[in-house]
């Protein structure tokens, strides 16, 4: 394997045996089964025709196959990429990162028999400059909430410096998508420190509570929407979660009140705000206390900065760029993130990026602050937030709410249901941010990433 010190510890960790790398679906695998699972499936591409610097999309979920796949492209100075299981967009992925190979699960033929795309691939010039420099790579794709997925490439190497020193081997449920950064490097961190990544049966709250009970979880990563569904949900009741040492919450501007509820029925439980992006991870980072909304970022390999109010980073496991789009112009090293944010001192609060702020009359309306204050609002499941183009003030603000059953039964007009809205905003939002036009929909506002749909 081309990640020599990843490589080194399965191997340690195999023969400690103390306790199983992964378990999928109830079922326990030891690290010595994940090696040989590992070597399984190098064969098995190498039998393929699978060389360095190929391209193989790995549709799938947090499988055990899949993950042993995975690992094997990269022992081969591959470059896998992960996508989601019935993905609708999977053609338009498919044109972006022209793979050689696209494996998808469960497996109707062994990798072997199956044939390499006959256009030749790899000729990118990120995945040259990767070819050249004998390290395997990794794409993930953007959310493409607010427009077209990026097919995101990383340099695995690069990606996973920041891990060559863990060791707090801890018991992790593996709730965020094999597809996610933060999904990667949740079972990236799990397998470097030794400990356990347990993939519950879906990601309900139901499933979830079980798996931290069953299995004495001791870390979740999830996204602030699923807290809110916690909060909410029996689950958290009907199930002992007293091993839960870190819960960690990222991928959107957090609810406070639902963070601070949480603070009072899991004291003694660290609740931990993350930030990150597909182009460079997660680093370390602190939550402020008596107040969730405000992060400090901090770690030996990345560092930051604001410039006009907006965040930039820079990281050593920063992405190569980007193989559908233009790569953002690197300056010196620092990345653009896109986010607004607040600063105090070294303490950061993340608004929103950037091209979802709403310019209503020269006023600046980030929408998490929005539908932050209407999910408060009894019967508001979700809210998404937009600007609507406005003759006199540029935009206006639309919130698209998706209601529950008790505030469904009220059979509430669309002038009632508005005025209800603007109502429950007065006092909480600046008048320019309350919506002027509210619209219901039965469908998710949420994506499985825990990203706000705004299109």
């Amino acid at each position: 394997m081309s990640l020599p010190v990843l490589e080194a510890r399965l191997i340690e960790h195999a023969a400690a045996n103390s306790v199983p790398a992964l378990i999928v679906n109830n079922e326990p695998l030891s690290y010595q089964q994940l090696l040989d699972r590992i070597h399984h499936y190098s064969t098995e591409f190498t039998a393929a025709g699978i060389v360095a610097a190929d391209p193989v999309m790995l549709s799938c979920g947090f499988e055990v196959e899949a993950i042993a796949a995975f690992l094997a492209l990269l022992r081969l100075n591959a470059i896998a990429v992960v996508n989601t299981p019935n993905d609708p967009r999977v053609a338009q992925k498919l044109t972006a990162c022209q793979p050689r190979l696209h494996v998808q699960w469960p497996l109707e033929t062994p990798i072997k028999h199956q044939d390499l795309r006959a256009s030749e691939a790899g000729g990118h010039p990120l995945v040259q400059q990767l070819r050249e420099s004998e390290h395997p790579g990794f794409v993930v794709f953007s959310s493409g909430s607010s427009g077209e997925p990026k097919a995101v490439l990383h340099d695995a190497c690069r990606f996973t410096t920041h891990l060559e020193n863990v060791k707090k081997a801890k018991s992790t449920i593996g709730f965020l998508a094999f597809d996610h950064i933060a999904g990667i490097d949740t079972l990236l961190y799990t397998l470097f420190a030794g400990g356990t990544l347990i993939v519950p049966d879906d990601r309900s709250p139901q499933a979830v509570c079980a798996s931290i009970e069953q299995h004495q979880a001791q870390v979740l990563p999830v996204s602030p929407s699923f807290l809110k569904l916690l909060l909410v949900s029996p689950a958290l009741n009907n199930h002992n979660l007293a091993s839960l040492e870190i819960v960690t919450f990222g991928s959107e501007p957090p609810d406070p009140t639902v963070i601070d509820r949480l603070a009072q029925l899991m004291p003694d439980t660290a609740l931990l705000q993350k930030y990150g992006t597909s182009e460079f991870g997660a680093p370390r980072s602190k939550t402020r206390p008596g107040d969730s909304r405000w992060i400090k970022l901090s770690s030996d390999d990345f560092a930051t900065r604001v410039i006009d109010d907006v965040l930039w980073v820079k990281a050593s496991g920063t992405m190569l760029g980007y193989l559908n789009v233009t790569s953002p112009e690197a300056h010196d090293g620092w990345f653009c993130t896109g986010d607004r944010v607040e600063t105090d001192g070294d303490w950061l609060r993340i608004l929103g990026r950037e091209s979802d702020m709403i310019n209503v009359g020269g006023e600046k309306v980030f929408p998490a602050e929005v539908e932050t204050v209407i999910e408060t609002l009894p019967g508001v499941v979700e809210c998404a937030v937009t600007g609507e183009a406005h003759s006199l003030l540029g935009n206006v603000v639309v919130a698209t709410v998706r209601l529950d059953d008790s505030l469904v039964a009220e059979a509430l007009s669309a002038p009632e249901l508005k005025q209800r809205v603007r109502r429950h905003c007065r006092g909480q939002l600046p008048r320019y941010a309350i919506p002027v036009k509210v619209q219901t929909t039965t469908k998710n506002l949420t994506t499985a990433r825990g990203k706000r749909l705004r299109k």
